[in-house]
Order: structure tokens, then C-alpha cells, then sequence
């Protein structure tokens, strides 16, 4: 009895049982949505070698794995660099695989544990940030790879960097105030399509810069950023690719083009509204199996889980997925150092926002991004690199005392 409440004690159980719980949800709809086959043995494969990457995970000290987050973030620097200078020379097609022999990955997933892995020794390096140029090198950190994967193109990854290096910093103590002036130019270019919204907005942040304790030129500095970002909105726009524009259009009114942009989503809210309370039942969904909703094993998986499962499956979903961003918040707050925390709480906040994305998506309240559902869409790089953060999450519990009697004796 005494070895099972130790293991309890030091094994966080609820997050390993919602993992596991969610990797057999998503088998099961990969295995519906894509009729069994080859994709579903492929699936059950990926899953496979990720619970071998998750025990890798926790079994090197995540502190170890922190030192050598440098390495690790070039590395996916130097992949994202080589897709994006393929998409510049073939004239902006899509490129987000890499191949190595028989083997292709998508090099942004792991990007972005990579990043938290970063941003979790830069924050506790360098602990100050009490002005903007300390904001410099972990803004720098997250920029990168974003830049990078935009270039891809791929828009939906590379928004998911700005909620992690904003969780990052909040868990790094950096002040309320000067998170809400960064995070600024990102609201002002959205608010900006309408002008007199960006105008109030625009106001809005001119007062908080002005009641804030910063330099004058830090507060010019802010409110030039907004500006920028508000006049840079058409230009951006120009630059989207076709199919980019269309999604947003058709996000904005799905009607307009029934057959044509607008047709993924309302097939999909179709799916998830046809499965009612209970659902039309295991490899029942007409939906999906009649292939009105596209990608039903990839970025619709939730609308083709919820059109044979119903409200109460989708319920389910989600209290899992809350159980593992609860767990990783907890095991955050009582990690045993600065960088455990951080690194908990940012790869919680990825699988928050992935989560919050993804489901947005299928029920129409955001445009299409083609952004993975955590242990539920079909993908290798995304299944493996979502083992490996539960795997990096679990190993900051498993060590918290140790690491809590080390920062002690250091006199931390």
C-alpha cells in the first residue's frame, strides 16, 4: 500500500488517465471518420511510439532536457528555415513536411516545445523584467519560429506563439501591465478592420501606457506599435494567399459561398448539430461516412466524435482535455523551481489553446485553421510531440522534491 501511495504521490494519475483516456477517444473516431484502413493502423502506430516518446520524457530530468533546449531550438529553427525557403522558391506553396528516408514530420509541432522549453531557461536566466528591452530576447524566442512558420504558409501554428510566450511570461512574474501593452499590437490588428473600433481601441491602450510606471519613449514605443499594426491590417491582408482570404470570408458569412468556402463549415455544424444528445451511435455518422465533412479524421475529428457520440461524447472531450489543463496548471504551481513551473504552464496553455482553436473551429466561431486536436486527430508529428509534453509535464511532478531540496541548498 505504501508503494502505491508513493507512486500516486509522485506519478500524477488524473493527468495519465485523461491522456490515456483521450488517446483511445481518438482512435476511435480516427477509426469511424477514416473507415478503419491503413489511416487508423497508421494512427494506432503514431499513438504507439507516443507513448514511448512520453516515457523518454519523464525518464531524462526535465532540468537536464532545459539545459539543452538551445540545441533543441535551433534545430527546429533549421527545419522551419528549410520549409520556408522551399515555399519562397516554388512561389508560396504550402510546405510543412520534411522527409528524412521514409519518414516525414512537420516540423512546427515540435517547434513549439521546443520554444517552452527555450523560454523556460531564457525567463529563469534572466529573471528581470522590469522594462520593455527586458521583454527583448523571450519575445525574440517566440518570434522566430512563428515568423517562420507564417512563411509556410501556415497562420494557425504560428498564432498558437503568441498565447505561449504570454503564459510563459505571466508564470515568469513579468508585470500585468507591461503584458497588456505587448499583447496590444496583436489585438489592434484585429480590432482594425473597423475603423472606429481601432480608434477606441487606440485610446484604450494611449491611457493605460499613460497611467503605467514606464519610460516616456517605452510608451511611445507602444502606442507606435499599435499604430503600425492597425495601418499594417490591409497590407497584410494583400498578402494572404487566396485560400486564406476565402476561409475568413467564409467564416465571417458561410452562406455567401454554400459550396465553395463556406462548405467545411457548415458541414461540419451540421455533424455536431445532427448527433443531438446521445449521438447517432458507432460508425452511424452519415455525415462524416458519406464524406459531406471533409478532413472528418484530421481538423473536424471533434464534429465526426460528436455527430456518433452526441453532446454527452463531446462533454466528455471536454472534461478531459480540462483535466489535463487543471493538472498541468497544479503541477505548475507546486513545482520545485522557476523553470518547472514554466514549462508546465506553458505546455498546459498550449494544450488549453489548442483545445479552445480546434473546438472553436468545428462549431463556427472562429475561421478554419487547420490546427490538430490533441490526441485526436489523425497526424504523427502532432501525436507523438503531445506525448512528449504530457511526458515533460509529468517529469516536473515526478522530480518536484528533489528539485524543491536542490533550490533550497543553493538558496534559491
Amino acid at each position: 500500500m505504501g508503494t502505491l501511495h508513493d507512486i500516486g504521490r509522485r506519478v500524477d494519475l488524473p493527468l495519465l488517465g485523461a491522456t490515456f483516456l483521450l488517446s483511445v477517444v481518438g482512435l476511435a473516431a480516427v477509426y469511424s471518420a477514416a473507415a478503419g484502413g491503413e489511416i487508423f493502423f497508421k494512427q494506432l502506430l503514431w499513438v504507439g511510439l507516443g507513448w514511448v516518446a512520453l516515457m523518454l520524457a519523464v525518464a531524462v530530468p526535465y532540468r537536464a532536457t532545459v539545459k539543452i533546449s538551445w540545441a533543441l531550438y535551433v534545430l527546429a529553427l533549421a527545419a522551419l528555415a528549410l520549409l520556408a525557403a522551399k515555399a519562397v522558391s516554388q512561389g508560396g506553396v504550402a510546405q510543412r513536411w520534411l522527409s528524412l528516408g521514409p519518414f516525414r514530420f512537420q516540423p512546427s509541432e515540435f517547434a513549439k516545445i521546443a520554444t517552452v522549453l527555450t523560454l523556460a531557461l531564457v525567463l529563469d536566466v534572466f529573471r528581470r523584467l522590469e522594462s520593455l528591452p527586458h521583454f527583448i530576447l523571450p519575445v525574440a524566442v517566440a518570434a522566430a519560429p512563428a515568423a517562420l512558420i507564417a512563411v509556410e504558409p501556415d497562420l494557425g501554428t504560428a498564432a498558437v506563439f503568441v498565447p505561449l510566450l504570454f503564459a510563459c511570461l505571466y508564470w515568469a512574474r513579468a508585470p500585468v501591465v507591461y503584458l497588456l501593452l505587448l499583447l496590444s499590437p496583436f489585438a489592434a490588428f484585429f480590432v482594425s478592420f473597423k475603423l472606429v473600433a481601432f480608434l477606441i481601441f487606440l485610446g484604450v491602450v494611449v491611457v493605460v501606457a499613460l497611467v503605467a510606471r514606464a519610460r516616456w519613449w517605452e510608451r511611445a514605443f507602444v502606442v507606435g506599435a499599435n499604430v503600425v499594426a492597425g495601418a499594417a491590417t490591409p497590407v497584410l491582408w494583400g498578402l494572404l494567399k487566396e485560400y486564406q482570404r476565402a476561409r475568413i470570408l467564409s467564416f465571417l458569412s458561410p452562406t455567401a459561398d454554400p459550396h465553395g468556402a463556406g462548405y467545411s463549415i457548415i458541414q461540419a455544424k451540421i455533424a455536431l448539430g445532427s448527433g443531438r444528445l446521445f449521438g447517432k451511435g458507432f460508425l452511424e455518422g452519415s455525415q462524416v461516412h458519406c464524406q459531406f465533412v471533409p478532413a472528418g479524421h484530421t481538423d473536424f475529428v471533434l464534429s465526426a466524435w460528436g455527430e456518433e457520440w452526441g453532446f454527452a461524447g463531446c462533454l466528455l472531450v471536454v472534461a478531459l482535455f480540462a483535466v489535463v489543463v487543471f493538472r498541468s496548471f497544479l503541477i505548475a504551481y507546486r513545482a520545485g523551481d522557476r523553470r518547472g513551473g514554466i514549462l508546465a504552464f506553458g505546455l498546459g496553455t498550449l494544450f488549453f489553446t489548442q483545445f479552445v482553436v480546434n473546438a472553436a473551429m468545428a462549431v463556427g466561431l472562429i475561421p478554419v485553421t487547420g490546427l490538430p486536436l490533441p490526441f485526436m486527430s489523425y497526424g504523427g508529428s502532432a501525436t507523438i510531440s503531445s506525448f512528449i509534453a504530457v511526458g515533460l509535464i509529468l517529469n516536473v511532478k515526478l522530480r518536484r522534491e528533489r528539485v524543491a531540496e536542490q533550490m533550497r541548498l543553493l538558496g534559491y
